[in-house]
C-alpha cells in the first residue's frame, strides 16, 4: 500500500520519466572480494517464512546514559 501512494504522488508531481543511468563507482568503491553463489548461499538461513523471532523486539538492552 505504502508503495502504491509513493507511486501516485510521484505521478501526481509529474515523475513519469526515468533518471539517467547513473556513471560506475570509482575503482577504490568497486567490490575487491568475488564470492560464490555455493559461499553466499552458505551463509543464508534457511528457507521459510518470516516470523516473530526475525524482528529482534527487546533482543538488545538499551543503552541509557548522557551522551
Amino acid at each position: 500500500m505504502f508503495s502504491d501512494c509513493r507511486t501516485a504522488r510521484m505521478l501526481a508531481e509529474g515523475a513519469t520519466d526515468a533518471a539517467p543511468p547513473a556513471a560506475s563507482a570509482p575503482d577504490d568503491l568497486r567490490p575487491r572480494r568475488r564470492f560464490t553463489a555455493e559461499q553466499i548461499r552458505s551463509a543464508l538461513p534457511e528457507p521459510g517464512g518470516f516470523g516473530w523471532r526475525d524482528l529482534r523486539i527487546g533482543s538488545t538492552p538499551r543503552q541509557t546514559g548522557s551522551l
